[in-house]
């Protein structure tokens, strides 16, 4: 475990590198506000459990997020504010994500997200202030989720969840 705030705000953290390892759980706010930081890595095998609270909040160099296939649960804001994040990337896994709110809330970089079978639920506040947010992809057998011209609905398209600005 990575405690609440144990990395927040290092004024000269630019690079993370999680090796292998058993149910990592990341802390609230464990890298927030490091805005020099640009990149996180996984090994193949970092057994990457959940990312709590605004996580990665404010570190506004990153420009991708990277979600490990064996994540359960993103925490309300784990990357808001991270302003120059231009991609999400989900790694394969068989787990079931769930998001909170407002999870890339300010990431008003980020153009199109392909969204894998294995995501579970979300708050419709996911995407708040993705301006720039042109597309959402949900990946076939996904029994959650759909699209339609970019926007985002429930499976069975009986709700909008998501309509992008662009």
């Amino acid at each position: 475990t990575i405690g609440n705030s144990a990395f927040e705000g290092i004024d000269q953290l630019r690079t993370v590198i999680f090796e292998n390892g058993t149910n990592i759980v990341i802390g609230q706010r464990a890298f927030a506000a490091n805005e020099k930081l640009t990149n996180i890595t996984y090994a193949e095998n970092a057994q990457i459990q959940s990312f709590g609270k605004e996580a990665y909040a404010g570190c506004i160099q990153l420009t991708k997020a990277v979600i490990p296939g064996t994540l359960t649960s993103v925490g309300d804001g784990a990357f808001s504010g991270c302003e120059k994040i231009t991609s999400v990337i989900f790694v394969p896994g068989d787990k079931n994500v769930t998001f909170g709110s407002n999870v890339f809330a300010g990431c008003f970089r980020l153009t199109t997200i392909n969204l894998p079978a294995t995501l579970g639920s979300f708050n419709s506040s996911v995407f708040a202030g993705c301006d720039s947010l042109a597309e959402i992809v949900v990946e076939a057998g996904n029994p959650n989720f759909a699209t339609f011209r970019g926007a985002l609905y429930s499976a069975g398209y009986e709700e909008l969840l998501f309509y992008p600005r662009k």
